[in-house]
């Protein structure tokens, strides 16, 4: 999980960033199966900290459109599409 361990690294998709948030919920009762433990697989679990699907898409947002973001968004880049993924700088 990527709450237990920091090299779970996980992208988000753009629908985790735009309304509405259709993708969140089962509004068709797709039958997605069942866990392990037996409950059935249905709307996305929200973490704790939304209260629904559009403050979910509304936090989302702001954190990606925010200056601590905007600062860092190109070590991010590096990361994933540059000269970060090997050698000296994917080490740093």
């Amino acid at each position: 999980s990527v709450l237990a361990n920091p090299t779970d690294l996980k992208e988000l998709t753009p629908e985790f960033y735009t309304l509405p948030p259709t993708f969140l919920i089962n509004s068709e009762a797709l039958d997605f199966g069942a866990r392990q433990g037996g409950q059935r697989v249905d709307d996305v679990e929200l973490p704790p900290w939304a209260k629904n699907p559009h403050d979910f898409i509304h936090k989302m947002r702001s954190a990606l459109e925010s200056p601590q973001v905007s600062r860092r968004l190109h070590h991010w880049i590096d990361l994933v599409f540059g000269a970060a993924q090997r050698g000296e700088q994917a080490l740093a």
